[in-house]
């Protein structure tokens, strides 16, 4: 989550906060990622990565009240930051709440990551887990993209990345004054970084397809080939088919829906 100012697509002078923590673990505003009993109508995984129960409640308030959420949010996030007078304040957060904090920060922007459905991984903190199967993985990513991309239809600012197809490095220049320190340095993608298709973590995920999956994934390759570049089906094609470096953004959005 990019705060403050932020051209989605150009990085100028910019500041991460201080800690490692996500966004969520500092602040009280809005519930933190393994804390969503207040959206009890959706589904373990979405419930985790977003909550329309959040905007509901913040658009029902009043203005007094939707203004003091708004500073008070900004501010805990403030105290963590070094240096409050650079251009561009990074918010990390696993959280797909865009519309509800693009809404309770006006000026805020977002950069979304997404990553192949089997080498993905949900779950808040120390309890991170793996879904139990490929289906199972898919089913999750596909149910949290879906909404996030109806999401960012009304998001004023954002752009989303694949992390299979990040540019080959991204080099912070503190001695450079001027304009952008954060570069990105050239096109080509680092294949034994980002497309280590034979990383032993999700052999698992790989190796559970059953016939009974296959008949299931198979109907949608084709739609996640198309749109995404992965392959649910063949490990050796899983990423061979993304772009560098842009999926989506405000002025390039996403407009297929999820249905084969």
């Amino acid at each position: 989550m990019l705060i403050r100012d932020l051209d989605a697509t150009t990085l100028r002078t910019a500041v991460q906060l201080r800690t490692q923590d996500e966004g969520h673990w500092m602040q009280d505003v809005y519930p933190c990622f393994k804390n969503r009993n207040i959206c009890p109508t959706l589904d373990h995984v979405l419930r985790q990565y977003t909550c329309p129960m959040m905007l509901e409640k913040y658009l029902k308030s009043d203005y007094k009240t939707r203004q003091e959420i708004s500073k008070k949010l900004e501010s805990q996030w403030m105290q963590h930051i070094e240096d409050p007078s650079k251009t561009i304040i990074i918010q990390k957060t696993p959280t797909f709440d865009m519309l509800y904090l693009d809404t309770v920060l006006p000026n805020s922007a977002h950069a979304l990551v997404m990553r192949h459905p089997y080498h993905w991984h949900w779950g808040p903190g120390k309890v991170k887990k793996m879904c139990k199967d490929a289906w199972d993985c898919f089913q999750a990513w596909k149910a949290v993209w879906s909404k996030a991309f109806q999401d960012l239809k009304k998001v004023k600012e954002y752009v989303v990345f694949q992390y299979e197809a990040l540019p080959e490095k991204i080099d912070w220049n503190p001695w450079r004054q001027q304009r952008r320190r954060l570069e990105f340095r050239g096109q080509k993608i680092d294949l034994d970084k980002f497309r280590d298709i034979k990383n032993k973590y999700h052999d698992s995920h790989w190796n559970s397809i059953t016939p009974e999956m296959y008949v299931k994934l198979a109907k949608w390759e084709k739609f996640v080939q198309m749109h995404f570049g992965y392959s649910l089906l063949k490990r050796t094609n899983a990423f061979v088919s993304v772009k560098c470096c842009k999926l989506a953004s405000k002025d390039m959005p996403f407009e297929a829906e999820f249905h084969v």
